[in-house]
């Protein structure tokens, strides 16, 4: 690789440096271990190999800046740069790049598994991810979907709960303002301790298991 000059001759330079990694790029199938490299990570990130091949104009496009690629892909100059330097790391470190492809299959493995088993918990308590209040912690699924359930129904009439604990269910499980709240911001606004308000949420969720038994499916 030349080393990089100064002055008038900078642009000469990022002109052979380009045509060098493009050269490179081109003739990357007569290297089966490093192509091998490569067809890993298209395998996990697609975009970033579209993009260079763009970049480089390997798929027989005319050439674009990096700026206008980006755009075409919806990203930022910043963000399609570093997927051209990225797929560059890639094949320019033949030892590092087996054990970063496998990092990121792993990870990408970890976010897939657990957005399923997010959604297969929400499946067992009826719900969707658009019903949830934010902030609702996954413990809160079961008494969550009951109150849902009666909501739907009836909303909290008082056949199942009392005008004081309907306050508090809405309050607590987000009903009201679609924000999941603390037991101490519940007892903060009634001047109450925090295990009060437990002990008044469990009387109107016992209630309500009681009476939703009513409730047609």
């Amino acid at each position: 690789m030349p080393e990089a000059p100064t002055g008038s001759d900078t642009s000469r330079w990022v002109s052979d440096l380009y045509i060098q990694k493009r050269d490179f790029l081109l003739g990357l199938a007569k290297d089966k271990e490093r192509f091998a490299l490569l067809q890993e990570l298209i395998k996990f990130d697609p975009q970033a190999w579209d993009i260079t091949k763009a970049f480089f104009c390997l798929d027989g496009r005319p050439h674009q800046v990096i700026g206008e690629i980006a755009k075409s892909f919806g990203l930022s100059g910043n963000s399609a740069q570093e997927q051209v330097s990225m797929v560059l790391y890639y094949i320019d470190s033949p030892y590092e790049a087996p054990n970063a492809a496998i990092r990121k299959a792993g990870n990408l493995e970890k976010k897939i598994r657990r957005q399923q088993d997010h959604v297969a918990r929400l499946a067992e308590h009826g719900l969707t991810e658009n019903d949830l209040p934010a902030r609702l912690p996954a413990a809160a699924y079961e008494p969550f979907s009951l109150i849902l359930r009666v909501w739907r129904y009836d909303r909290l009439s008082e056949y199942y709960v009392t005008p004081r604990e309907r306050w508090l269910l809405m309050e607590r499980y987000g009903l009201r303002s679609g924000v999941y709240r603390t037991l101490q911001s519940l007892g903060d606004e009634w001047h109450l301790t925090r295990e009060r308000i437990r002990q008044l949420e469990d009387v109107a969720l016992h209630r309500l298991r009681v009476l939703s038994r009513n409730i047609p499916e």
